[in-house]
């Protein structure tokens, strides 16, 4: 008998519980809100007018995007003709910095690219044969590159 009347005062206790926090809760709930800051409404220009259809893919989206219609003429750029020697000048030095490094036995090449030139380094910087095989190589291999193309570290 002793287990049963302290099993209904627990009970009863835990619905009182229950029921003040039920109680405060919806006294809070039903009290007035605190009015919001007001926002203020900026004026829009209207949008530009779409050129073209709309795609209807975005059907109830809040954005709506024209169809491309035509392919554009111009990326902007101006078009310059190059001369033969502009061009073969451009093919060179394209081909020579796909092709780095180069070593011999007698200088090595390698890109610069803060500059955006060639850096030659000779394997004996004091022997001036080194920069004649270097300055030969070129005339022979690359002969559209000039030597300023270069920059020779000692």
């Amino acid at each position: 008998m002793q287990k049963i009347k302290l099993f209904i005062a627990i009970g009863v206790a835990l619905l009182l519980l229950l029921a003040t926090v039920y109680g405060a809760l919806m006294i809070r709930s039903s009290q007035p809100k605190t009015p919001s800051p007001q926002v203020r409404e900026f004026e829009t220009s209207p949008a530009p007018p779409l050129d073209g259809e709309i795609d209807q893919s975005f059907q109830g989206s809040p954005f709506a995007y024209p169809k491309m219609q035509q392919q554009l003429d111009s990326t902007g750029a101006l078009d310059e003709e190059l001369t033969e020697d502009e061009r073969e000048s451009a093919d060179a030095r394209g081909s020579l910095w796909d092709a780095l490094p180069i070593e011999t036995n007698t200088f090595r090449i390698s890109a610069d690219y803060n500059r955006a030139k060639y850096a030659v380094t000779f394997s004996d910087s004091s022997n001036p044969v080194n920069q004649d095989a270097f300055e030969q190589w070129l005339e022979d291999t690359y002969p559209a590159i000039s030597l300023e193309e270069f920059i020779l570290v000692p």
